[in-house]
């Protein structure tokens, strides 16, 4: 099952946005952060569109958080 899997990746990259931007624990955009299952296993076991969920709610560019969180 992969629940567990995406609840530990969700929980890591919301530590890692927390650090990053000093986002506080209990930003909505921490709960917003999807991790979902692509629809085309080539696509990836994982999809995690965080860069732009960031970019839309912290008004900063997509490449400039995608470089910063490492996607």
């Amino acid at each position: 099952m992969i629940l567990p899997v995406q609840r530990i990746v969700r929980t890591r990259i919301a530590e890692a946005v927390t650090g990053l931007y000093g986002v506080a624990a209990d930003h909505p955009v921490l709960a917003a952060i999807a991790v979902d299952i692509p629809p085309r296993r080539p696509l990836g076991d994982l999809a995690v569109p965080l860069a732009f969920e960031l970019a839309r709610r912290l008004r900063k560019g997509v490449e400039e958080i995608s470089s910063r969180i490492g996607c």
